[in-house]
């Protein structure tokens, strides 16, 4: 997908912070962010690597082989 190998990614990071952003956005008044929260929760590592995408993440930021934990 993409060229992407999902191996490199860091996908329960990548997760950790789409959902950090819509609970944001959930807790600064939209509620209907909510919901996206639960369904990032569900999703395979290919839907949150397309949903990072879709929103401009970069995602060479969460490749495993660029960051220090």
């Amino acid at each position: 997908m993409y060229g992407i190998d999902l191996e490199e990614i860091d996908i329960e990071r990548l997760r950790s912070d789409l959902m950090d952003e819509y609970g944001t956005a959930a807790y600064a008044g939209f509620e209907a962010a909510m919901v996206d929260v639960f369904d990032i929760q569900s999703m395979d590592d290919e839907e949150v690597v397309q949903k990072a995408l879709s929103m401009g993440y970069d995602l060479n930021k969460y490749r495993k082989d660029r960051y220090v934990k």
